[in-house]
């Protein structure tokens, strides 16, 4: 009987052994669950400050654009301007007699 006694009481504290490992698992798990879930959470507000950034960064690039097409414009109206000058009329016009010194033999 006491044999019988020691046997249930060392079956009984190996329960309580398996009992205590798994809680400590359990524990264990929950904190790896809550770290996880965290982790998780800053991966997501991350992810929206990132969107937020490129969302700014697509808006400026597009002000850039924007502001780079407005001076290929005005570029090409200036362009378009200095080529509709002639020059022709600066050599007809040409004043032959004022480039002409006193002691020159062709006057």
């Amino acid at each position: 009987m006491a044999k019988a006694k020691s046997n249930i009481l060392s079956s009984r504290e190996a329960s309580k052994d398996n009992i205590t490992d798994t809680t400590i698992k359990l524990l264990e798990i929950e904190k790896e669950k809550d770290f996880l879930k965290n982790c998780n959470d800053e991966l997501t507000d991350l992810n929206t400050a990132l969107k937020t950034e490129v969302n700014m960064l697509q808006e400026q690039l597009k002000h850039l654009q924007l502001n780079s097409e407005k001076e290929k414009n005005e570029l090409k109206k200036i362009h378009s301007e200095v080529m509709e000058l002639s020059l022709i009329h600066i050599c007809r016009c040409r004043r032959y007699a004022v480039c002409r010194s006193r002691w020159s033999p062709y006057h």
